[in-house]
């Protein structure tokens, strides 16, 4: 098993969400012409056994010639659940969700007789 990582989760208009623990599954999609917004989902385990879920989104910042790269402008939102299941529902049906499940929940074959 892998080392516990310290996490420090942006979330808009609240406290950022900080904790030690371990990423269970991630999904990223990068779009715009640039491309220009790059959003990501992950569900995290704590060492304490809760789990989080965080939806974070990066948009470049388009500068004019022989200005300074400007920062990418970031916007995040986490939350904290008991169970996988109600981690997964948190979020908003789509691509990034449906990778997420597939990534938690592997695709065992069922055993009939």
């Amino acid at each position: 098993m892998t080392r516990p990582v310290d996490f420090q989760l942006v979330r808009d208009g609240d406290r950022d969400l900080t904790f030690n623990g371990f990423v269970l599954a991630e999904a990223e999609s990068m779009d715009g012409p640039a491309p220009s917004r790059h959003s990501r989902a992950a569900i995290y385990q704590t060492l304490a056994g809760k789990i989080v879920a965080e939806f974070s989104q990066r948009t470049a910042q388009i500068h004019n010639r022989g200005e300074a790269d400007l920062p990418p402008a970031r916007t995040g939102k986490a939350a904290v659940f008991a169970t996988r299941p109600e981690a997964l529902a948190w979020f908003e049906p789509g691509r990034l969700t449906d990778e997420l499940r597939r990534k938690l929940v592997p695709n065992e074959p069922e055993f009939i007789e």
